[in-house]
């Protein structure tokens, strides 16, 4: 804490650079200080610059399995309001 009173501006450069630098008290962490997230930045870029969240490692399309599409002979409505029938008989 006291290095941080006395330097200040020093500390706050560094984190405008991106670093984010965690606070103690007599050897206790009491905060971190981190840069602000860009007022455009996604939910997950946001909690990614708090620390809640990891950034992804690889993407979306690599976890998910492929949706296929699948050609249907009639409207999906149609079968809907069928299966709902159904299930009330």
């Amino acid at each position: 804490m006291r290095q941080l009173r006395q330097n200040l501006s020093v500390y706050l450069d560094r984190v405008k650079l991106g670093e984010a630098l965690t606070v103690t008290e007599h050897g206790q962490e009491v905060a971190i200080l981190r840069p602000m997230p860009p007022d455009d930045a996604t939910p997950l870029e946001r909690l990614v610059a708090e620390g809640q969240a990891r950034p992804p490692r690889r993407p979306l399309s690599e976890v998910l399995p492929q949706i296929h599409h699948v050609k249907l002979d009639r409207p999906s409505e149609e079968i809907l309001d069928e299966l709902r029938e159904e299930r009330l008989r």
